[in-house]
Protein backbone atom coordinates (compact mmCIF):
# COMPACT_ATOMS: atom_id res chain seq x y z
CA UNK A 1 0.00 0.00 0.00
CA UNK A 2 2.93 2.27 0.80
CA UNK A 3 4.48 2.09 -2.33
CA UNK A 4 0.61 2.67 -4.12
CA UNK A 5 0.76 5.67 -2.59
CA UNK A 6 3.59 6.84 -3.86
CA UNK A 7 2.88 6.11 -6.89
CA UNK A 8 0.12 8.06 -6.89
CA UNK A 9 1.69 10.83 -5.16
CA UNK A 10 4.65 10.35 -8.25
CA UNK A 11 1.62 11.44 -10.88
CA UNK A 12 -0.13 13.93 -8.68
CA UNK A 13 3.48 15.62 -8.46
CA UNK A 14 3.85 15.38 -12.40
CA UNK A 15 0.33 17.34 -12.66
CA UNK A 16 1.46 20.22 -10.47
CA UNK A 17 4.61 20.55 -11.75
CA UNK A 18 4.34 20.52 -15.64
CA UNK A 19 1.72 21.14 -19.18
CA UNK A 20 0.45 18.07 -20.70
CA UNK A 21 0.82 18.09 -24.39
CA UNK A 22 -2.49 19.69 -24.60
CA UNK A 23 -2.12 22.19 -22.20
CA UNK A 24 -5.37 20.23 -20.74
CA UNK A 25 -5.76 20.56 -16.59
CA UNK A 26 -6.12 16.61 -15.68
CA UNK A 27 -7.53 15.83 -12.81
CA UNK A 28 -6.41 12.50 -10.41
CA UNK A 29 -8.58 9.24 -9.37
CA UNK A 30 -10.03 9.26 -6.12
CA UNK A 31 -9.38 6.13 -4.42
CA UNK A 32 -12.05 6.35 -1.47
CA UNK A 33 -14.93 6.84 -3.91
CA UNK A 34 -17.29 4.16 -4.84
CA UNK A 35 -16.48 2.39 -8.41
CA UNK A 36 -18.88 -0.60 -8.07
CA UNK A 37 -20.95 0.41 -11.04
CA UNK A 38 -21.14 2.74 -14.39
CA UNK A 39 -24.04 4.80 -15.29
CA UNK A 40 -25.62 4.31 -18.76
CA UNK A 41 -24.88 6.68 -21.68
CA UNK A 42 -28.50 8.13 -21.06
CA UNK A 43 -28.15 9.29 -17.72
CA UNK A 44 -24.58 10.41 -17.93
CA UNK A 45 -26.36 12.54 -21.24
CA UNK A 46 -28.95 13.78 -19.06
CA UNK A 47 -26.30 15.33 -16.65
CA UNK A 48 -25.25 17.73 -19.84
CA UNK A 49 -21.57 15.30 -20.22
CA UNK A 50 -20.26 13.19 -22.63
CA UNK A 51 -19.86 9.77 -21.82
CA UNK A 52 -17.17 8.96 -24.44
CA UNK A 53 -15.19 11.62 -25.49
CA UNK A 54 -13.19 10.40 -28.13
CA UNK A 55 -13.26 10.23 -31.77
CA UNK A 56 -12.91 6.39 -30.74
CA UNK A 57 -14.93 3.24 -30.92
CA UNK A 58 -14.94 2.39 -26.99
CA UNK A 59 -16.67 -1.47 -27.86
CA UNK A 60 -13.76 -2.81 -29.86
CA UNK A 61 -13.24 -6.52 -29.66
CA UNK A 62 -11.03 -7.59 -27.09
CA UNK A 63 -9.91 -11.01 -26.64
CA UNK A 64 -10.66 -12.00 -23.23
CA UNK A 65 -11.78 -15.11 -20.92
CA UNK A 66 -13.55 -15.52 -17.45
CA UNK A 67 -10.26 -14.97 -14.76
CA UNK A 68 -7.62 -13.27 -17.41
CA UNK A 69 -5.25 -10.91 -15.99
CA UNK A 70 -5.82 -7.42 -17.76
CA UNK A 71 -4.74 -4.09 -17.34
CA UNK A 72 -7.96 -1.14 -17.01
CA UNK A 73 -8.64 2.22 -16.58
CA UNK A 74 -10.72 1.21 -13.54
CA UNK A 75 -11.62 4.71 -12.69
CA UNK A 76 -13.23 5.09 -15.65
CA UNK A 77 -16.77 4.62 -14.53
CA UNK A 78 -16.54 6.55 -11.03
CA UNK A 79 -15.67 9.65 -13.43
CA UNK A 80 -18.94 8.58 -15.33
CA UNK A 81 -20.77 8.97 -12.07
CA UNK A 82 -19.34 11.80 -10.92
CA UNK A 83 -20.53 13.89 -14.47
CA UNK A 84 -16.69 14.86 -14.85
CA UNK A 85 -15.06 15.92 -18.40
CA UNK A 86 -13.53 12.75 -19.21
CA UNK A 87 -11.49 13.82 -21.54
CA UNK A 88 -9.27 16.13 -18.54
CA UNK A 89 -8.96 13.13 -16.25
CA UNK A 90 -6.29 11.07 -14.85
CA UNK A 91 -6.14 7.87 -15.95
CA UNK A 92 -4.33 5.12 -14.59
CA UNK A 93 -4.32 1.65 -15.75
CA UNK A 94 -4.22 -0.81 -13.24
CA UNK A 95 -4.79 -5.14 -12.64
CA UNK A 96 -7.70 -6.36 -12.43
CA UNK A 97 -9.16 -9.76 -13.51
CA UNK A 98 -11.69 -10.55 -16.13
CA UNK A 99 -15.40 -11.64 -14.87
CA UNK A 100 -17.19 -11.65 -17.62
CA UNK A 101 -17.45 -10.15 -21.19
CA UNK A 102 -19.77 -8.25 -22.78
CA UNK A 103 -20.78 -6.72 -26.29
CA UNK A 104 -18.59 -3.11 -25.62
CA UNK A 105 -17.37 -3.75 -22.41
CA UNK A 106 -16.22 -6.37 -19.94
CA UNK A 107 -16.51 -6.98 -15.90
CA UNK A 108 -13.48 -7.06 -14.47
CA UNK A 109 -12.39 -7.48 -10.81
CA UNK A 110 -10.03 -4.64 -9.37
CA UNK A 111 -9.00 -5.17 -5.88
CA UNK A 112 -12.37 -7.21 -4.66
CA UNK A 113 -14.77 -4.65 -6.80
CA UNK A 114 -16.57 -5.02 -9.77
CA UNK A 115 -16.58 -2.56 -12.34
CA UNK A 116 -18.02 -2.75 -16.23
CA UNK A 117 -15.06 -1.23 -18.45
CA UNK A 118 -15.85 -0.35 -21.95
CA UNK A 119 -13.15 -2.42 -24.16
CA UNK A 120 -11.11 0.79 -25.63
CA UNK A 121 -9.88 0.92 -22.17
CA UNK A 122 -8.71 -2.80 -21.41
CA UNK A 123 -5.52 -4.01 -22.09
CA UNK A 124 -5.63 -8.13 -22.07
CA UNK A 125 -2.93 -9.91 -20.70
CA UNK A 126 -1.78 -13.30 -22.06
CA UNK A 127 -1.83 -16.43 -19.75
CA UNK A 128 0.90 -18.23 -21.54
CA UNK A 129 3.55 -15.76 -22.26
CA UNK A 130 6.91 -16.36 -22.16
CA UNK A 131 10.27 -14.16 -22.46
CA UNK A 132 13.84 -13.89 -22.82
CA UNK A 133 16.58 -11.69 -22.03
CA UNK A 134 16.26 -8.29 -23.86
CA UNK A 135 12.66 -8.52 -24.20
CA UNK A 136 10.20 -5.77 -23.21
CA UNK A 137 7.18 -6.46 -21.67
CA UNK A 138 3.78 -4.68 -21.01
CA UNK A 139 3.09 -5.61 -17.27
CA UNK A 140 2.32 -2.90 -13.82
CA UNK A 141 4.56 -2.21 -10.91
CA UNK A 142 4.00 -5.69 -9.34
CA UNK A 143 4.94 -4.45 -5.48
CA UNK A 144 3.58 -0.67 -6.41
CA UNK A 145 0.87 -0.25 -9.32
CA UNK A 146 -0.15 1.05 -12.29
CA UNK A 147 0.74 -0.29 -15.97
CA UNK A 148 4.80 -0.18 -16.78
CA UNK A 149 6.98 -1.08 -19.53
CA UNK A 150 9.98 -3.27 -18.60
CA UNK A 151 13.48 -4.83 -20.11
CA UNK A 152 13.69 -8.48 -18.66
CA UNK A 153 17.34 -8.92 -17.35
CA UNK A 154 17.06 -12.32 -16.42
CA UNK A 155 14.86 -15.17 -18.15
CA UNK A 156 16.26 -18.49 -16.12
CA UNK A 157 12.50 -18.83 -15.81
CA UNK A 158 10.68 -17.86 -19.32
CA UNK A 159 7.00 -17.93 -17.66
CA UNK A 160 8.35 -15.56 -14.20
CA UNK A 161 11.35 -12.88 -15.34
CA UNK A 162 12.82 -10.79 -13.74
CA UNK A 163 12.90 -7.05 -15.36
CA UNK A 164 14.25 -3.48 -15.12
CA UNK A 165 10.51 -1.17 -15.28
CA UNK A 166 11.68 1.05 -17.88
CA UNK A 167 8.80 3.98 -16.92
CA UNK A 168 10.11 4.29 -13.38
CA UNK A 169 13.53 6.68 -13.07
CA UNK A 170 16.89 6.15 -12.72
CA UNK A 171 19.25 9.15 -11.14
CA UNK A 172 23.31 9.70 -10.94
CA UNK A 173 24.35 11.95 -8.51
CA UNK A 174 28.30 12.19 -7.63
CA UNK A 175 28.78 8.68 -9.29
CA UNK A 176 26.10 7.32 -7.45
CA UNK A 177 23.25 5.04 -9.28
CA UNK A 178 19.42 5.12 -8.06
CA UNK A 179 17.09 3.64 -9.02
CA UNK A 180 13.33 4.49 -8.42
CA UNK A 181 12.43 0.28 -7.88
CA UNK A 182 14.75 -2.94 -8.00
CA UNK A 183 14.56 -5.01 -10.57
CA UNK A 184 11.28 -7.57 -9.64
CA UNK A 185 10.57 -11.32 -10.62
CA UNK A 186 7.03 -11.03 -12.58
CA UNK A 187 4.22 -14.00 -11.46
CA UNK A 188 3.65 -15.93 -14.41
CA UNK A 189 0.32 -14.50 -16.67
CA UNK A 190 0.84 -11.05 -15.76
CA UNK A 191 3.10 -9.41 -19.08
CA UNK A 192 3.23 -9.25 -22.62
CA UNK A 193 5.89 -9.27 -25.07
CA UNK A 194 6.19 -6.13 -26.85
CA UNK A 195 8.09 -6.33 -30.63
CA UNK A 196 9.91 -3.98 -32.15
CA UNK A 197 7.71 -2.18 -34.93
CA UNK A 198 4.38 -4.10 -34.11
CA UNK A 199 1.23 -1.84 -33.46
CA UNK A 200 -0.26 -2.77 -30.21
CA UNK A 201 -1.33 -2.02 -26.57
CA UNK A 202 1.36 -0.53 -24.68
CA UNK A 203 3.86 0.12 -27.54
CA UNK A 204 5.56 3.67 -26.87
CA UNK A 205 4.73 6.37 -29.86
CA UNK A 206 5.18 9.69 -31.03
CA UNK A 207 2.38 11.39 -31.81
CA UNK A 208 1.86 14.90 -33.75
CA UNK A 209 0.05 17.98 -32.00
CA UNK A 210 0.00 21.30 -33.01
CA UNK A 211 3.25 20.59 -34.21
CA UNK A 212 4.74 18.99 -31.63
CA UNK A 213 6.20 15.26 -31.43
CA UNK A 214 4.19 14.32 -28.12
CA UNK A 215 4.55 11.35 -26.31
CA UNK A 216 2.16 8.44 -25.45
CA UNK A 217 1.81 4.38 -25.25
CA UNK A 218 -1.32 2.81 -27.30
CA UNK A 219 -4.10 1.79 -25.11
CA UNK A 220 -6.01 0.37 -28.25
CA UNK A 221 -5.87 0.78 -31.97
CA UNK A 222 -7.94 0.29 -35.66
CA UNK A 223 -6.65 0.75 -38.97
CA UNK A 224 -7.04 4.51 -39.05
CA UNK A 225 -7.28 5.71 -35.45
CA UNK A 226 -5.11 5.25 -32.22
CA UNK A 227 -6.27 5.72 -28.78
CA UNK A 228 -3.47 7.34 -26.78
CA UNK A 229 -2.54 7.22 -23.39
CA UNK A 230 -0.40 10.65 -23.11
CA UNK A 231 0.93 12.73 -20.74
CA UNK A 232 -0.14 12.37 -16.72
CA UNK A 233 -2.88 9.56 -18.07
CA UNK A 234 -4.48 12.08 -20.24
CA UNK A 235 -6.61 10.14 -22.88
CA UNK A 236 -5.79 11.10 -26.59
CA UNK A 237 -6.60 10.10 -30.25
CA UNK A 238 -4.58 10.47 -33.38
CA UNK A 239 -4.63 9.50 -36.85
CA UNK A 240 -2.75 6.54 -37.20
CA UNK A 241 -0.78 8.65 -39.98
CA UNK A 242 0.07 11.12 -37.25
CA UNK A 243 1.76 8.36 -35.09
CA UNK A 244 5.33 6.55 -34.79
CA UNK A 245 6.27 3.89 -33.30
CA UNK A 246 9.52 4.06 -31.22
CA UNK A 247 11.85 1.58 -31.61
CA UNK A 248 12.41 -1.18 -29.03
CA UNK A 249 15.84 -2.48 -30.11
CA UNK A 250 17.84 0.72 -30.89
CA UNK A 251 21.30 1.41 -31.71
CA UNK A 252 22.68 4.16 -30.33
CA UNK A 253 26.49 4.89 -29.54
CA UNK A 254 28.29 7.86 -27.77
CA UNK A 255 28.21 11.15 -29.90
CA UNK A 256 24.37 10.37 -31.35
CA UNK A 257 22.55 12.95 -31.67
CA UNK A 258 18.85 12.32 -30.75
CA UNK A 259 15.31 13.10 -29.53
CA UNK A 260 14.39 13.14 -25.82
CA UNK A 261 11.90 13.48 -23.51
CA UNK A 262 10.72 16.84 -22.03
CA UNK A 263 7.96 16.36 -19.97
CA UNK A 264 5.21 15.45 -22.73
CA UNK A 265 7.51 15.79 -25.77
CA UNK A 266 10.74 14.76 -27.52
CA UNK A 267 12.65 17.40 -28.86
CA UNK A 268 15.90 16.95 -30.75
CA UNK A 269 18.23 18.25 -28.72
CA UNK A 270 20.52 16.09 -26.92
CA UNK A 271 23.43 13.82 -27.57
CA UNK A 272 24.05 10.11 -26.38
CA UNK A 273 26.73 9.76 -23.61
CA UNK A 274 26.71 6.04 -22.80
CA UNK A 275 24.15 3.14 -23.98
CA UNK A 276 23.08 0.61 -21.25
CA UNK A 277 21.41 -2.23 -23.70
CA UNK A 278 20.90 -4.72 -20.91
CA UNK A 279 19.28 -2.27 -18.63
CA UNK A 280 17.32 -0.42 -21.59
CA UNK A 281 18.87 3.18 -20.35
CA UNK A 282 20.79 6.10 -22.62
CA UNK A 283 22.87 8.69 -20.39
CA UNK A 284 22.40 12.22 -22.55
CA UNK A 285 23.57 15.65 -22.13
CA UNK A 286 20.90 18.28 -23.52
CA UNK A 287 22.20 21.88 -25.19
CA UNK A 288 22.34 23.25 -21.80
CA UNK A 289 25.17 20.84 -20.78
CA UNK A 290 22.42 18.99 -18.26
CA UNK A 291 22.65 15.48 -17.99
CA UNK A 292 20.02 12.71 -17.52
CA UNK A 293 19.19 9.28 -17.36
CA UNK A 294 16.64 8.12 -20.10
CA UNK A 295 15.03 4.68 -20.46
CA UNK A 296 15.03 3.66 -24.38
CA UNK A 297 11.56 5.03 -24.61
CA UNK A 298 12.55 8.34 -24.00
CA UNK A 299 15.41 8.19 -26.69
CA UNK A 300 14.52 8.19 -30.43
CA UNK A 301 17.06 8.33 -33.32
CA UNK A 302 14.71 10.09 -35.72
CA UNK A 303 11.29 11.43 -35.87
Amino acid sequence: MKKNIIFASFVVGALVTALSCSNKKVDGPNPDADSTAMKDDEKAQAGNMNPWPWDFPKDVEVDVHEGQIVLAATYYPEYLKEGAELDKKTYIFYKGDVVSKGAGSTKIDHIGKETEIPNALIIPLPADATAKVGDIVLTWWQSGSGLQRAIVTDASDPKAPVVSYLDLSWTEKDGKLKKFAKDEKLKPGTFKVLNDGEWAPGMQIAFEENGRKCIGRIISLTDEKVLISGFAGSIYTANRTDCQLISLKPSFKPGDNVFGKVTSTYEDNFTVDKYDKKNGRVWVTDNHKSTSIKSILEVAGKL
